[in-house]
């Protein structure tokens, strides 16, 4: 429940430094319920996501997004044996992280700057899904034995976009992502526990504008 808080604390954190958050603004601009696709970059793993984001005003758009990645442990040593084939050392499960990220973004600057380059800040909640499934078990028939886990955090970051037409843009963020364990302990290595699954991330995205 405490980090529950603390995540639904860096969101409210993220509306208050803009008191118009729903007011009304003299600047006119097209409603927009639009669609994104991207992967993500992280210290932990790599992956991909789909969501939407919908204006809330001329500032401010809601966000909500699913992701789907790999995970590994920072502590994982790779080794090779005589026949050049890798091998991580007390390796015991393969870790699959699907979250949810709802939040919000700010747009900077955005009727000050001229181009189509606008900054944005970004924060939210994600509640996730974590499966873990044995490593001595082949890659697919190892899900027969897999084992689920959750994860609550949030996430806070800076971005840029660029508005390439009427249609697309595209959109680079860096953001911390906080996402501790919350059920059952969740291990890529034996005995050793990650206590929590986010970190540094980099996400890349292409945003359908209508």
């Amino acid at each position: 429940m405490k980090n529950c808080l603390i995540a639904i604390l860096l969101l409210i954190t993220l509306f208050l430094m803009n008191g118009r958050l729903f007011s009304q603004t003299s600047n006119t601009q097209e409603p927009r319920n639009n669609w994104t696709i991207g992967v993500n970059v992280s210290e932990k793993g790599f992956g991909l996501n789909a969501g939407i984001f919908k204006q809330i005003n001329f500032d401010y758009d809601f966000t909500a997004n699913l992701s789907i990645s790999g995970v590994s442990d920072n502590r994982e040593f790779e080794v090779y044996d005589i026949y050049g084939n890798p091998i991580v050392l007390d390796k015991e499960n393969r870790i699959f992280l699907i979250a949810g990220n709802i939040g919000a973004q700010r747009y900077l600057f955005k009727d000050e700057i001229e181009g189509g380059f606008i900054p944005l800040i970004i924060g939210g909640i994600t509640p996730a899904l974590v499966v873990t499934t044995p490593y001595e078990k082949g890659y697919f028939e190892a899900f027969k034995y897999a084992h689920a886990s959750y994860a609550m955090g949030g996430y806070l970051g800076v971005g840029m976009e660029y508005i390439q037409s009427s249609n697309i843009s595209l959109a680079f963020n860096a953001r911390y992502l906080y996402l501790p364990v919350i059920g059952k302990d969740v291990n890529s290595l034996k005995g050793k526990p990650i206590n929590n699954l986010g970190g540094f991330q980099l996400t890349f995205s292409l945003n359908f504008l209508k």
